[in-house]
């Protein structure tokens, strides 16, 4: 077929700019040295994309508008991916999945609200929205958490916002949180902490610039002496600090004034305080409360007494058994009327009591996996681990 010589042309040049539009992004597998890609898609939605470190550490970098369309994404053997602050991820995959040694920092926007499987370090510098999370390693998010279905935690999250589950949280070792954690499903609580302040060597200062906090609060603690209560807490700087609140509930909820403490103004060096209360009776928690000179104030880590003196505990022994083996739980400094339940890993309530005693677990109807076995007793919470193998 003969093609006018005008019209080939413009074929030609048709044909190079949809070159140049969707260029593929071209990351070498594996990466060799450091990659930054500035504009670029590839991807056809049906395969995995696998960015391979070969063990070296070595970064890709994304400052402009990429897209991947695949079907997992797997960041592996120690490879680093940074968005940029001016970059921006359309990724259409239906997972991400971060691997050992491996990082995966977002300082930009990243288009994705599927499941994440984090077993490395994971890092969100914006509110960031996701399907289902299992992280079993090291999570940061600077601002807001969302997940639309489950938060599974075997390990650490840290969060300087909101975290808000709309599915079950299942957590079974740490997530602090500087502001509030909402759960609309099954709550396996682990350690919780809401209102949090990082102290100023925690790691979660290594991601995110401190320097807006006007107090950089070392600890806060809270203890029976004799018949008082004593709160203490220490500063490494205060800036433009004008006075601590101390405020008391029964419930967390409902907090009342107990006393106002004059801070230190402008430091760069440590300062310690200590406060002393009587005891009363329906006084459960105590928080604190920084106000600056300008009005603006900053909430910090609530305390139990419950928690900080409680001498109850329960053991699980041995926490990790072959199926048709017996779990024993030995209570101490109570006798065991409480109630009590089972999860699967997947926090479905598995067995429940009422004021039960339960003084083993038989493992026979268990199948393979983690199981948390949560116990109430009056105030107290306990959650312990094990696993059928």
């Amino acid at each position: 077929m003969h093609i006018p010589k005008k019209l080939s042309l413009l074929f030609i040049i048709f044909i190079v700019n949809v070159n140049v539009l969707f260029a593929s992004c071209g990351i070498p597998n594996p990466l060799n040295n450091n990659v930054t890609l500035s504009s670029c898609s590839e991807g056809d939605g049906s395969t995995n994309l696998i960015i391979d470190g070969n063990n070296s550490a070595d970064t890709v970098f994304i400052n402009g508008a990429v897209t991947w369309d695949y079907d997992t994404l797997f960041i592996t053997n120690q490879a680093v991916v940074v968005i940029e602050s001016s970059g921006n991820l359309n990724l259409t995959a239906t997972h991400f999945v971060v691997e050992t040694n491996s990082s995966f920092i977002i300082e930009g926007d990243i288009t994705q609200n599927q499941s994440i499987n984090n077993k490395g370090i994971l890092v969100f510098h914006k509110n960031h929205t996701a399907s289902n999370l299992t992280n079993s390693h090291r999570l940061f998010a600077k601002a807001n958490l969302t997940t639309l279905g489950a938060l599974t935690n075997t390990d650490s999250v840290k969060v300087g916002g909101d975290v808000t589950i709309s599915g079950s949280m299942l957590n079974y070792e740490h997530i602090f949180c500087m502001n509030t954690i909402t759960v609309a499903g099954v709550s396996i609580d682990g350690t919780k902490k809401e209102n949090y302040t990082f102290p100023p060597d925690d790691e979660f200062w290594d991601y995110f610039n401190s320097a807006d906090l006007p107090v950089h609060l070392i600890y806060f603690s809270v203890s029976i002496k004799d018949t008082k209560i004593e709160l203490s807490w220490a500063t490494a700087m205060e800036e433009n600090a004008s006075h601590f609140i101390i405020e008391s509930s029964s419930n967390k909820r409902d907090w009342y004034t107990e006393k106002r403490i004059n801070a230190n103004g402008n430091t760069n060096t440590r300062t310690n305080y200590i406060v002393t209360l009587d005891v009363e009776n329906e006084v459960l928690y105590y928080r604190l409360k920084q106000v600056d000179f300008d009005g603006r104030f900053e909430y910090y880590c609530p305390k139990s007494i419950l928690n900080n003196n409680s001498t109850t505990d329960v053991n699980v022994f041995p926490n990790h058994v072959s199926k048709g083996k017996t779990i024993h739980v030995q209570t101490i400094n109570f006798t065991f009327l409480a109630s009590y339940q089972v999860f699967d890993e997947n926090g479905k309530l598995i067995v429940e009591a009422t004021n039960g005693n339960l003084s083993s677990i038989n493992t026979h109807q268990l199948s393979t996996g983690y199981y948390i076995l949560k116990i109430t007793h009056g105030r107290e919470q306990f959650v312990k681990r094990f696993y059928i193998q």
